[in-house]
């Protein structure tokens, strides 16, 4: 299944969305094992950097770990 949103929209999309908790079913962090319903979905290498919203450039993660600057486990 290929969803390139590209450089369009930094938003993730709901089809994103869907796909992303279908392939993960969890956080991304190598420790956490909070639900994907529960996450949110993040751009690896950051939109405001270069990065494009699509399925290679996007995780999920739980808010709590990135709040408190948990590193992210890719």
């Amino acid at each position: 299944v290929c969803v390139v949103e590209g450089r369009a929209t930094r938003a993730v999309s709901g089809r994103l969305r869907r796909i992303l908790e279908l392939r993960g079913q969890r956080c991304t962090h190598r420790s956490c094992h909070i639900p994907a319903r529960r996450c949110e979905a993040h751009h690896i290498l950051h939109w405001a950097e270069g990065g494009t919203t699509d399925l290679d450039n996007s995780n999920l993660f739980y808010r709590w770990r990135l709040a408190h600057g948990d590193p992210v486990g890719l």
